[in-house]
């Protein structure tokens, strides 16, 4: 993976880690979820949450922001594409990738809250056919993106909160992290 994806200074707790670390991943939310293409030609990777270099820092540290990556592996070459998942909020995080066809994809994007407190957990469809590549970009803008950086499609697949299915309760989980079909 492109060095810009990874971090130098390992730690032992992600506050020391995102501390001694400018760039790469943040700590504990890194590579979250794999697919493969139906065709088996690609490897696409989904980080979970922004990189260091592509949020802003909060008061303890913390990254946020929106401009998630997205990483495609051609397997044959080893060719390495980058695109952007824009998140719908600074506090959603991204958890699986499942291959629909060679640029569409479903991703759980959703918020880090439990049962009654939750009120993002969705299923998107995406689509990287008209998305711009930016593995060339070492960072990106935490904010809105520049006209010349088109992220992925996405669009709303199921709402897993939507009363018509039942689901939303005390007990619903705090993640969801797998997608089959």
């Amino acid at each position: 993976l492109p060095k810009h994806l990874q971090i130098l200074h390992p730690a032992d707790s992600k506050k020391a880690e995102n501390a001694l670390n400018q760039s790469g991943r943040s700590s504990n939310k890194g590579m979250e979820g794999l697919a493969i293409t139906p065709d088996g030609s690609m490897l696409v990777g989904l980080m979970q949450h922004v990189l260091l270099q592509d949020g802003e820092r909060e008061d303890n540290g913390k990254p946020v922001g929106r401009n998630c990556r997205l990483v495609s592996v051609d397997i044959a070459s080893g060719n390495v594409k980058e695109f952007v998942y824009r998140l719908d909020s600074d506090d959603n995080g991204l958890n699986e990738i499942l291959a629909v066809s060679d640029s569409e994809f479903l991703v759980i994007e959703r918020d880090g809250e439990p049962g009654d407190q939750a009120r993002f957990k969705k299923i998107m469809r995406i689509n990287l056919a008209n998305a711009t590549e930016v593995q060339h970009l070492d960072s990106l803008p935490h904010g809105a993106l520049p006209d010349s950086i088109v992220p992925v499609q996405k669009e709303v697949f199921l709402d897993l909160l939507d009363p018509a299915f039942g689901l939303a309760s005390a007990n619903f989980p705090e993640k969801l992290e797998g997608l089959t079909f």
